[in-house]
């Protein structure tokens, strides 16, 4: 396949100086500390990423430039693969004695939303953990949509790069160009992300604590809960902000752009929202009252609330641990990885196999059902009342067969560090959804430190898997990608 290096080599440019200069606030954070070591390992990254952004950025004329669909593809997971590596920079130069393979682990997590970690939180310096928030609130609406929204401004188009980095299928449709879209999407991120900087800081908590808490809920990353933040979370007008804000960012974002332009009928009418929320509704419900019944929670309310707030961190897949569900029985645990598996809704910041297809899907057992019996029937799978076409469905099922398939890869490759197959297969589970969350042996702590070398950086590839949604990974190890100016058509 022959690609346009130029262009490519510009937008990875571009992507390397917005790394550069997001490093910037966690320097400030560093030198506000007194941090020395974590302040020279930022500037050192900063200044290196800026200078080597700064001598591509001129490298293609201001005529706009087309990017076909492989390329889309392709320049996604290399922008990714490098933010995860320059992302890990400044905890490997931190002088903590961080290595290397910890330190991508970290990056990639951050930037995929994932939330897990093999460096314990409280072990990392506060600008550290500010950069890691920060990667968070990147990688949460995605680093390329950012650069996509500027690309009219670069002569670029970004279509193709859209389509190869955004979560997941959208069948409600804006009629915004690309770049009009994912403006709005930034404009309404950061509008959501002021909004529950400011209800936090109603708590008492210092605008420290509030932006990293803000930068993690916001992008569904769950950043691990910390010594300073333990006691605000406990109290249940953090914890109500905290799910307001997941479940504002795991809806599809179309919403928000339906409800700014007064078309409220698709936002009732709109099938994936209602199941998503219902879908926390009976897990909160059936968990709480479980809890309840049992004895484990001796408190109705407390039961229910604490229910409710980790399905939400299950189903937003921002993986929050505030609560020893590691505990609870096995009903409410296998509840949990559930939500884990099916996760949010398509065009958010969560993660996993995303409600719609789930929906998709369930419909097209029930057709298959019904054909059985009435075999010459005419029956189309309908969301909100439209139709979907055959190769919709398609791509659909399709991607749910590679979803699953690369999830029992996943299983089969962790279990070469020979721990007991729950932790081994929530532990896939967690990190291609994005969620995080640990059960097994790794209790509650969203600490993956046991896995060896070669599984971190299995564990890591898979995090980014699940961020970009498989393909972008699986593509190119395909012989049809790399030979598709010889496709026969």
């Amino acid at each position: 396949m022959n690609f346009n290096k130029l262009l490519m080599m510009k937008i990875v440019s571009l992507v390397t100086m917005l790394l550069g200069i997001s490093m910037i606030p966690s320097f400030i954070v560093a030198l506000i500390y007194n941090e020395s070591s974590s302040a020279w390992a930022f500037a050192i990254s900063a200044i290196l990423l800026l200078s080597i952004g700064a001598c591509y950025t001129g490298l293609t004329k201001e005529e706009s430039v087309n990017t076909r669909s492989g390329e889309g593809y392709f320049l996604v997971l290399v922008v990714w693969i490098l933010a995860c590596f320059l992302g890990a920079l400044p905890y490997y130069f931190a002088g903590q004695g961080f290595t290397l393979v910890d330190s991508i682990f970290e990056s990639t997590s951050g930037f995929t939303t994932t939330g897990s970690f093999v460096i314990e939180p409280d072990a990392l310096s506060k600008s550290l953990l500010f950069w890691k928030a920060s990667t968070h609130w990147l990688g949460g609406m995605g680093i390329l949509i950012l650069m996509v929204s500027l690309f009219p401004f670069l002569g670029i188009s970004g279509v193709n790069i859209a389509t190869a980095e955004a979560p997941g299928p959208t069948f409600d449709k804006t009629k915004a160009r690309v770049s009009e879209t994912t403006r709005f999407l930034y404009i309404s991120y950061i509008i959501f992300s002021v909004a529950e900087c400011i209800m936090l800081s109603f708590s008492g908590m210092n605008l420290y604590d509030c932006l990293i808490s803000t930068m993690a809920s916001i992008s569904t990353g769950g950043l691990f809960i910390t010594e300073s933040i333990a006691p605000f979370m406990a109290t249940g007008y953090v914890r109500g902000v905290i799910i307001l804000f997941t479940i504002i960012s795991s809806i599809n974002f179309v919403v928000y752009y339906n409800l700014i332009n007064k078309n409220f009928k698709a936002v009732t009418k709109n099938i994936e929202l209602r199941v998503f929320l219902l879908i926390i509704a009976i897990s909160s419900l059936s968990i709480g009252i479980y809890l309840y019944a049992t004895g484990i929670e001796s408190d109705l309310g407390q039961a229910l609330g604490d229910a409710l707030f980790e399905s939400t961190a299950a189903s937003s897949t921002s993986g929050y641990a505030a609560i020893d569900y590691f505990s609870w029985p096995s009903f409410a645990q296998f509840v949990l990885v559930i939500q884990m598996l099916i996760g949010s809704c398509a065009s958010s910041t969560g993660g996993a196999l995303k409600v719609i297809r789930v929906v998709v899907l369930f419909k097209l057992i029930k057709r298959g059902l019904y054909k059985r019996i009435h075999p010459n029937a005419v029956k189309t799978v309908k969301l909100s009342g439209q139709s979907i076409t055959t190769v919709e469905a398609s791509n659909i099922t399709l991607f749910s067969l590679i979803y699953f398939g690369t999830l029992l890869f996943a299983v089969v490759f962790l279990s070469i560090d020979n721990l007991d197959f729950v932790t081994t297969f929530t532990s896939a589970v967690s990190l291609l959804s994005n969620s995080g969350m640990t059960f097994g042996d790794m209790g509650f702590t969203c600490d993956f430190s046991n896995y060896s070398t070669v599984c971190k950086y299995f564990l890591s590839l898979l995090m980014m898997a699940g961020r970009l949604e498989i393909y972008s990974v699986i593509l190119i190890f395909t012989r049809s990608f790399w030979k598709q100016d010889k496709a026969n058509y």
